[in-house]
């Protein structure tokens, strides 16, 4: 279920950046869900909502300083390393979705922390943990989510045709592809 919800999330993903709108805030939150009346293995839809931080990409705000930072952009427990660093980025997008996809198999988010000072250590200097349980498409997804390196972090639209994706999208009643 969770490739499935995953599968949803990235098309809508793959749309935006598409027309080069990055989100900048994505999270659990801003995760709309909506019940399949055809649905009998209770797959719901998925659809990104609160598009109020989101941005063109060739938007020089987003490549000032301090504009994006934790404090007044993205909600930190979902930002990326280059987020807290110099603003927000498609790639961005990819980390929050990773950190979602986390806690859609956890039940708790990527990190744990006290203060938002040691939060912004964790993600600028720690490599979110992966759960051990995944089995090992969905490990590979997820540390393709968490590339630290921007440039080899993968795309929404590479994501589609990851094999966590493709060997789990049987569960989609509508078949429904790119």
């Amino acid at each position: 279920h969770v490739a499935c919800y995953t599968y949803m999330i990235l098309k809508g993903l793959y749309a935006m950046h598409e027309c080069e709108i990055i989100h900048c805030d994505l999270k659990p939150g801003n995760i709309l869900v909506f019940p399949n009346a055809d649905d009998n293995n209770g797959i719901h839809q998925l659809k990104i909502a609160d598009f109020g931080l989101a941005k063109k990409v060739w938007d020089t705000e987003l490549h000032e300083w301090g504009r994006m930072g934790y404090n007044n952009r993205c909600t930190p427990i979902y930002a990326s390393p280059e987020s807290l660093a110099c603003g927000c980025k498609a790639s961005g997008d990819i980390w929050a979705l990773g950190c979602i996809v986390v806690e859609m198999i956890t039940g708790e988010p990527v990190w744990s922390c006290r203060t938002i000072g040691e939060l912004v250590s964790k993600i600028l200097y720690e490599k979110p943990k992966i759960p051990e349980n995944l089995c090992e498409e969905g490990k590979d997804f997820l540390a393709r989510c968490f590339e630290a390196t921007v440039l080899k972090r993968w795309t929404a639209e590479e994501l589609l045709d990851h094999p966590f994706i493709v060997k789990n999208l049987k569960f989609l009643d509508d078949g429904s592809r790119l």
